[in-house]
């Protein structure tokens, strides 16, 4: 099976571990979602890691910086998905995207799960004429983790 990171080096982050098992299953109940096998596969090997040279994905004209993934497992280290995701939830977010990375500094690049069986990727940014989204905008990115990670561009 091909690796989802094929042209990225991921710095490492010392404050999380690799994702167990345990913690991907614990995830998926608290979020009533099964994640696709790239998403898994990425996040059990790199979660909280960045990229060691800048790295960009293009959204339609768009030339996005991509910076950290969040973290599934170890609350105590920060860039928590599961604590981001129940805040959004609050706040009135769509329950169908789950953020998983940074893109210029703030959790940008999300899965989708508007399909559950086929979660995609967006990109979310702010607009201020999307109420009914939490004035969120949003852009596809990928139909896949894979084939987002094929995309990525350095300088």
């Amino acid at each position: 099976m091909p690796t989802t990171t094929p042209a990225i080096e991921w710095r490492p982050y010392s404050r999380a571990s690799e994702l167990t098992p345990a913690e991907i299953e614990i995830a998926e109940k608290q979020l009533c979602v099964v994640f696709p096998h790239d998403f898994v596969e990425l996040m059990s090997k790199h979660q909280g890691m960045a990229p060691k040279v800048p790295s960009f994905i293009r959204v339609g004209e768009r030339r996005v910086h991509l910076g950290s993934l969040m973290v599934l497992g170890s609350p105590e280290a920060g860039r928590n998905i599961l604590e981001l995701v129940s805040l959004w939830r609050k706040q009135g977010y769509p329950a169908r995207w789950m953020p998983f990375a940074r893109v210029g500094g703030a959790p940008h690049l999300a899965l989708d799960f508007t399909q559950p069986e086929l979660p995609t990727i967006v990109y979310l940014y702010p607009d201020a004429e999307s109420e009914d989204t939490g004035f969120w905008g949003l852009s596809h990115v990928a139909n896949s983790v894979e084939e987002m990670l094929r995309r990525v561009e350095t300088e």
